[in-house]
């Protein structure tokens, strides 16, 4: 299982915040918000700097298949930018990476949706309970135009808010040793849906038509050498979605999967990182 920072940031900003990203169809998949303040120290949407008017409290929602977003407020308005993705790897016990596949907009006008922009790009953060650490967001757009999120955190634990299946809230501060940890979805045992295997000598443009296949289905996934996963035989890469802690969640996930790749499979195993 992940430390519990590797997605603590299931922020909301405090209670009086809900998470301005989530459509009604998507409550039912909320599981965790939670809060962390600090200072925004750039906010760029598009190519346009909003860094001014960027709040210092950041937001991350988690939902139950893997789907996490960091947000931010953009003025006085109640206009908020998210940065969405999906939960990634560790590449050391306290740093987090998530990718992002969407830039989010939301003016907080009753009847105007929120403007998505698809992108490419990734976050990374480090470890909230060992003081002041920067989440750091990058992406672009297919007009190769730039979303960039730096947020300095002030040291401060996190603020938990668990969702039920009706959406309310149950917010408690931080423990990291009363916590158990992160959403099934961000385990590192488990079972995995495997949405790709290639040679382990792969060029680059190999790789990114895996990852774009899997992105069409709603999903991101993430991929290392298969001799790092116990149960899994050695030599390829492979591009997983996981791990689930049943058999049954990792079918439902495969089910989803299999609409944009055909072969995918469930396996059983650990993901042992560096």
């Amino acid at each position: 299982m992940l430390q519990p920072y590797g997605f603590f940031l299931s922020f909301a900003l405090s209670t009086a915040i809900a998470p301005p990203i989530v459509a009604a169809q998507d409550l039912q998949r909320l599981t965790a918000i939670a809060h962390l303040t600090g200072n925004c120290e750039r906010l760029v949407m598009a190519g346009t700097d909003m860094s001014p008017h960027c709040d210092g409290k950041i937001l991350q929602s988690i939902y139950d298949n893997g789907r996490t977003g960091f947000t931010v407020i953009v003025g006085d308005k109640g206009t908020v930018a998210t940065f969405s993705g999906m939960q990634g790897a560790k590449p050391d016990p306290d740093s987090q990476l998530q990718s992002v596949d969407k830039v989010l907009l939301n003016l907080g006008i009753e009847g105007v949706p929120p403007s998505v922009d698809e992108v490419n790009g990734g976050c990374a953060y480090g470890n909230p309970f060992k003081g002041p650490m920067t989440i750091s967001c990058h992406a672009t757009n297919d007009d190769k135009k730039a979303y960039l999120l730096e947020f300095r955190t002030d040291g401060s634990e996190p603020v938990f808010q668990q969702m039920d299946s009706a959406g309310s809230k149950n917010t408690t501060q931080a423990d990291p040793g009363a916590y158990e940890g992160p959403p099934e979805t961000t385990l590192d045992e488990g079972w995995w849906v495997v949405v790709g295997v290639t040679p382990e000598q792969v060029d680059v443009a190999t790789t990114e038509r895996v990852h774009a296949r899997v992105r069409k289905c709603g999903f991101q996934a993430f991929n290392d050498f298969s001799g790092k996963f116990t149960g899994f035989k050695s030599g390829h890469i492979v591009f997983v979605l996981g791990a689930y802690s049943s058999k049954k969640e990792a079918q439902t996930i495969l089910a989803e999967s299999k609409k944009c790749v055909p072969d995918a499979y469930i396996k059983q195993g650990r993901y042992l990182g560096e």
